[in-house]
């Protein structure tokens, strides 16, 4: 993919919903940055970001507008079916060949009424290597975030070196189209749609 042919797919992510089946991928925008600061500093999302600052509304503000100056750079707002805000995903510093999955944050009480964290990071590898034809994926992760660290896992993405983010050591992680076999995870997903269907909570 070219600089340009780059450029023109991160415009029309950030113009239009990425739609799931339990959750939504919007765009993300200034409607947002109230609930994503609040959820950035809670205590556990902090540290496993190793956010070092209280996160506010005018902060967001400010990363905002640096966002919008660059093009290697998808945010979305992750929303259920009922338009919920829970939280927050991105894959930035897309390059021709590369781009890095990350920021996922998903209120702790609100996330464990499905298996939006998965669906998620489904839609957002689909997205890098369908429609940024990516030929690899990384993350970073902390050793102690067991519950990423095991979703990578079952996702295909192997350990392949360590990274420093903000002066503290991270599990590097990569992964690429042929190690992306989704099938088996999208069996969850197709468990929840279904519980929906039934009118059951999501």
């Amino acid at each position: 993919m070219t600089k340009t042919a780059l450029a023109d797919s991160v415009k029309r992510l950030r113009a239009q919903p990425v739609v799931g089946r339990t959750i939504d991928l919007v765009p993300y925008g200034p409607e947002h940055h109230a609930n994503t600061a609040r959820q950035r500093n809670i205590k556990r999302a902090r540290y496993n970001l190793n956010q070092d600052f209280e996160s506010t509304e005018v902060s967001q503000a400010r990363w905002f507008e640096a966002y919008l100056s660059r093009y290697d750079d998808v945010m979305w707002a992750i929303v259920t079916k009922y338009a919920d805000f829970i939280g927050t995903t991105s894959l930035y510093d897309i390059t021709e060949n590369q781009g890095e999955k990350g920021r996922l944050v998903i209120d702790p009480k609100k996330g464990l009424r499905g298996p939006y964290a998965l669906e998620a990071e489904l839609l957002v590898l689909e997205i890098a290597f369908t429609d940024f034809g990516l030929e690899r994926v990384i993350t970073v992760v902390r050793d102690s975030n067991a519950k990423m660290n095991s979703m990578n896992v079952r996702l295909g993405f192997t350990r392949t070196g360590t990274r420093l983010l903000r002066g503290e050591p991270y599990g590097l992680y990569t992964l690429e189209p042929a190690s992306f076999q989704p099938v088996g995870l999208n069996t969850v997903i197709d468990h929840w749609e279904k519980r929906a269907s039934s009118r059951e909570l999501l």
